[in-house]
C-alpha cells in the first residue's frame, strides 16, 4: 500500500488508507477517510455505519467542531450511527456531544484503539510466549 499523495496537517501523521477506505471515499488533505461498513454489521441489525478515522498527534484532540461535522455528513447520508476513531483524544466538549444527540456516535480515542486492536489481533505481533508449568500430580500416581 501506497501513503496518500497528500501532505499531513500540522499535528498529523500521513495514513495509508485501506483497501476499503480508497473505495469509499477519496483521502482529503488533512487525511480523513469515510467507509461504509457492510457485512458483519447486518447481522446486528445494523444496516449502515459510516467511519470516520482521524490519524493525529497525541497533543492534539478532536474537537467538538470535528465531530459535529462528522454528525452533519451522517444527515447527508441519510443514517444515524457512526465511529468516529482517532490515535489521539476527544475534547470534553465533544465527548458532551455525543451524550446529548439522537444519533449513535461511538467515539475511539487512541487508547481504547489500542486495547482493541490487541484483543483483535489487529496490527500486533507477539513479541513473547510465557509457558508456565504445574506439577502433573497424575505422574506420582501407583498404577
Amino acid at each position: 500500500m501506497t501513503r496518500t499523495g497528500a501532505p499531513p496537517a500540522e499535528g498529523r501523521d500521513n495514513a495509508r488508507p485501506t483497501t476499503n477506505e480508497e473505495n469509499a471515499a477519496p483521502p482529503s488533505t488533512d487525511c480523513q477517510k469515510v467507509a461504509l461498513l457492510r457485512g458483519s454489521l447486518d447481522r446486528l441489525g445494523i444496516d449502515k455505519v459510516y467511519i470516520q478515522a482521524k490519524r493525529y498527534a497525541q497533543t492534539t484532540t478532536v474537537s467538538r467542531q470535528d465531530v459535529q461535522a462528522f454528525s452533519g455528513a451522517l444527515d447527508d447520508k441519510q443514517t444515524t450511527r457512526g465511529v468516529f476513531i482517532t490515535t489521539s483524544s476527544f475534547s470534553s466538549g465533544a465527548l458532551a456531544y455525543v451524550k446529548n444527540i439522537t444519533k449513535q456516535i461511538v467515539l475511539i480515542d487512541g487508547h481504547r484503539l489500542a486495547q482493541l486492536m490487541i484483543r483483535h489481533g489487529v496490527g500486533v505481533r507477539v513479541e513473547r510466549v510465557m509457558e508456565i508449568k504445574r506439577v502433573d500430580e497424575d505422574f506420582f500416581e501407583d498404577t
